[in-house]
């Protein structure tokens, strides 16, 4: 089953949108294809879209989140890392009854004390460092107990909407 064909568009939408303003992070709902259903981003930081309109989007954004797709996908639980970029990104698993139904993808903010690696964006965007340093002055930040707290309000939001459906989301640790 699809996440789909569990809630609307405009539910799923909303959702999304309403994560990100609440966490301050890019939130994206992705089908059990892997691809995100809604395709413009809640943005929350100036380097991203930056990142996205480069060739940095194949050599940062997809590697980190096939990366994290492989891991989720082994273990089904939401697994949280740092891109290349230096910067958050966040899978949870949607499941019901262990089967896949879709994922809620999180980035695009500095997790506690991290830092970006300027050196990094411009070898892969060809973003000058000047450019990055710019883009990057107000990325927020997120402590490791916001983004717990991240995963119990999706944790809520899915048990509401679908009625028990959704499977629990479990962090790997």
């Amino acid at each position: 089953m699809d996440i789909k064909d569990l809630l609307s568009l405009d539910t799923l939408r909303d959702l999304e949108v309403r994560l990100s303003k609440q966490f301050n992070v890019n939130t994206s709902i992705l089908d059990v294809e892997g691809e995100r259903i809604f395709k413009d981003a809640n943005w929350t930081n100036q380097l991203c879209p930056a990142i996205k309109e480069t060739k940095g989007q194949t050599f940062i954004c997809a590697v980190a989140h096939l990366n994290l797709e492989q891991m989720v996908g082994q273990t089904k639980k939401a697994h949280i890392e740092e891109c290349d970029a230096g910067l958050l990104k966040m899978l949870c698993p949607l499941l019901i009854n262990g089967e896949w139904a879709g994922l809620l993808s999180a980035c695009g903010v500095l997790v506690d004390d991290g830092e970006i690696d300027p050196f990094l964006i411009n070898k892969t965007s060809e973003l000058s460092e000047e450019i990055i340093q710019e883009l990057s002055n107000n990325i927020p930040r997120i402590s490791k107990n916001t983004i717990y707290a991240f995963v119990e309000a999706v944790n809520k939001e899915f048990k509401e909407l679908t009625s028990n459906k959704i499977d629990p989301i479990e962090i790997h640790e």
